[in-house]
């Protein structure tokens, strides 16, 4: 009787049991396109009639902090294409009310709600674009290289809109062939992922139409295919880009302020077609300039010249050839840096690919030029006024995401000059273990002209050669070489580095040679996905560097504690200890205990803060002394159209024993930017340095229709405190203007 009392109530169990499928992620899926025959209108409003010949992309995947797992909400994808652009709509089911949408200029939209698609048209993991687009159609792009790591300031155009529904959100985007590079022939068959990003208070979710394997440190080894793709119109027409800039300079003469006459230039650039995977460009008296001016750094107490990231758009395209894939943590030599061409009377470049081997060419004649002269314990500089400079590159993709390359640069200035002759390759194995290497040679004329170094008292090596421009020739080498494991559990990095006392690269960055480096560290990761801790991740590594006479510079031994925790909150902790050897003298128990904390809990708020304490070399003076520093940012967006932006770098060193500072000083930058629509924008930025007791005010309006198409007009007013007046004074100002406006022919 039990038992029959059982069955009968076990029953209706099993009948309203959940029978719904386990989730599938798809690894490497294919999509099949097909030519539209409708018109598509990107407006955000994705109508049945406009895509009913579309390919649909479902079953997206949360890949972080999930792997692989069924996400919270729903992403369609849908794609097309006509003879001219490929078409791509979004729908985002989500609450309209937890979506985080503002009104930002291009590229600054990813702590947003966003979606995007990913290319590589060769489809031989080399090289992939991005394309994203928050709720409102504003537009960001990236590309990802082979050898790893993202460069958001690459610009690619495309046309964008999207809308929030009372499902959630709704983009459309046309991406025209022009913009894009691939392999002649009429049927094509590119690599392919929809992704979309989510956050919110507790996570931030990234969710893909294509499953990744953590243990697979190749993400674009991993991504689908993209099929059918035929009939479209390789074409691509002549851009040509003018330009005209004008502004007007003063500066303060003694006791009062003198403005100077009105200037204006006018440049022009072009690109020419020459197939649909090889561009030629070229641009006359081209305005370099940067609408904004890099973020000022700290260089109190440091010796070495300090490089930035390329921003100017002439350099975009191709730029992932002249990387070499160096990354923050695999400081690789930088042969080629294209910010080392300064003021270009003329510059051209070719850009193409044949099969997997890509090669481009870039030269410049040079107005003013500043170069960076490496020493063991500083950087020098030299104003050579005017140069000639030749770079040429080869790159091979093979299988497995590796590649080989090689590199000539070539600069001629004065009666001297500087080649360099390089070689790298990347080559994976294993899925996990990668060997990299880079092997350099230069070859270096000086110029016999003293005035253009002046001042620096320098060796170049222990017998006879000096850093002066006394028509010195020498030969100099450099090398780096690194074995490691990248895996999701665990991984190493094993690298040697080094550069002779005459290794010089002038069209490169390097700020320091007469150096030997052998360093090594070990990570260690875990996904606990628990309601607090995400993940964390763990490294513990150290040291060991010479100088080419023998002598050991210095020991270092670190570890670091880096954690993903709920409420997007980033907490990271490091230590670093270990000796130094500088000027000679042994600095012994140098070290350092750093930590910072991150949060994007809010749409309306973010910030972060991070301290460090430790003991320091005080350079000028061979003093150890007390380190501390410490920074803080924020941003406040009341309205999604008007955001607040902080930014404070502290530093400072004190007397280990006595009531005094070496240094003493901060680094505080206020912005603020409004947006009327998505061209339209005012930007207001305030800065001071509190070492050397500036202001700095830079307002700016500007108009911007594409990543190439901008108006905008501006002023920049330099000041400094003043012991003896109550408001500071005012020491330059500028205004300026530019006109700038991509046509098609």
């Amino acid at each position: 009787m039990k038992r029959i009392i059982k069955t009968i109530l076990t029953v209706p169990l099993l009948l309203i049991a959940d029978t719904t499928e386990p989730f599938e992620p798809h690894f490497r899926p294919t999509i099949h396109i097909t030519e539209s025959i409708n018109d598509v209108i990107i407006d955000g409003d994705i109508s049945d009639s406009e895509w009913k010949e579309a390919a649909i992309a479902t079953g997206f995947s949360e890949v972080h902090p999930g792997e692989n797992t069924k996400p919270p909400v729903e992403t369609i994808a849908k794609i097309t294409h006509d003879r001219d652009n490929i078409y791509v709509a979004f729908i985002a089911k989500d609450d309209p009310a937890l979506i985080r949408a503002n009104l930002r200029n291009r590229d600054e939209i990813f702590q947003d709600d966003f979606v995007g698609i990913t290319l590589d048209t060769y489809g031989d993991a080399s090289q992939s674009f991005s394309m994203i687009s928050n709720p409102f159609g504003i537009q960001g792009d990236f590309q990802t290289l082979s050898a790893g790591g993202e460069d958001i300031n690459f610009d690619l155009q495309f046309e964008s809109a999207g809308k929030i529904t009372e499902n959630g959100y709704e983009v459309e985007m046309a991406i025209p062939f022009s913009s894009l590079r691939f392999p002649k022939g009429d049927a094509q068959e590119w690599r392919i992922s929809f992704f979309r990003t989510h956050p919110r208070s507790d996570v931030r979710r990234q969710i893909s139409w294509v499953a990744v394997d953590r243990n697979n440190p190749c993400m674009l080894c991993q991504l689908g295919y993209l099929t059918g793709l035929s009939s479209i119109d390789a074409k691509r027409p002549i851009e040509w880009l003018p330009s005209m800039v004008a502004s007007q300079t003063g500066a303060l003469d003694s006791d009062h302020f003198v403005n100077k006459n009105p200037t204006g230039e006018i440049s022009l650039g072009v690109r020419l077609p020459i197939s649909s995977d090889a561009t030629a460009e070229l641009t006359i008296n081209p305005d370099f300039s940067q609408v904004e001016a890099d973020a000022e750094v700290i260089d109190v107490n440091n010796p070495f010249a300090l490089s930035y990231p390329e921003k100017r758009p002439f350099f975009n395209e191709g730029s992932d050839l002249y990387s070499t894939g160096d990354k923050p943590w695999k400081p690789k030599i930088k042969v080629v840096y294209t910010r080392s061409i300064n003021d270009p009377i003329a510059a051209g470049k070719f850009v193409g690919r044949s099969g997997n081997t890509k090669y481009g060419y870039i030269g410049a004649v040079d107005e003013n030029t500043l170069l960076v002269l490496p020493f063991e314990e500083a950087s020098g500089y030299a104003s050579v006024g005017r140069s000639v400079s030749n770079i040429f590159r080869v790159k091979r993709s093979m299988e497995n995401n590796s590649y080989f390359g090689a590199t000539m640069t070539d600069r001629r200035f004065g009666n001297g000059g500087n080649t360099v002759i390089s070689g790298d390759g990347l080559l994976r194995f294993g899925q996990n273990y990668a060997i990299d290497i880079q092997a350099i040679a230069s070859y270096t004329l000086e110029p016999d002209d003293s005035a253009y170094v002046n001042g620096i008292d320098e060796e170049l090596d222990n017998e006879w050669l000096t850093a002066e421009f006394d028509g010195e020739r020498f030969i100099g080498r450099a090398f780096y070489g690194s074995f490691s494991r990248e895996g999701r559990n665990w991984g190493f990095d094993i690298r040697y580095n080094e550069k002779t006392p005459t290794f010089r690269a002038d069209n490169g960055f390097v700020s320091k040679n007469n150096s030997r480096g052998l360093h090594g560290n070990m990570y260690a990761a875990f996904y606990p996905q628990n309601r607090w801790i995400k993940q964390y991740h763990a490294v513990v590594g150290g040291e060991n560097r010479w100088n080419f006479s023998g002598v050991q510079k210095g020991h270092g031994y670190f570890a670091m504690v880096n954690m993903s925790l709920a409420g997007q909150i980033n907490l990271e902790m490091f230590g670093h200890g270990g000796w130094d050897r500088y000027g000679g003298v042994l600095f012994e128990n140098i070290w350092n205990l750093e930590s910072s904390i991150s949060t994007h809990f809010s749409d309306k708020i973010s910030f972060g803060a991070g301290t460090s304490y430790g003991r320091t070399i005080i350079r000028d003076s061979l003093k150890i002394g007390n380190g501390i520093s410490a920074h803080l940012w924020s941003e406040f967006r009341p309205t999604s159209k008007l955001s607040f932006g902080t930014r404070l770098k502290y530093r400072r060193a004190s007397h280990l024993t006595e009531d005094r500072d070496y240094y003493n000083g901060m680094i505080a930058n206020v912005k603020l930017n409004y947006l009327w629509n998505k061209a339209l924008s005012f930007r207001l930025i305030t800065q001071y340095n509190g070492f050397y007791q500036t202001i700095d005010v830079q307002p700016l309006l500007s108009y911007q229709l594409s990543p190439f198409t901008i108006f905008y007009i501006g002023s920049a007013h330099g000041m400094i405190e003043d012991e003896y007046e109550d408001i500071p004074t005012q020491t330059s100002r500028q205004y300026f203007l530019k006109f700038q406006y991509l046509f098609k022919t």
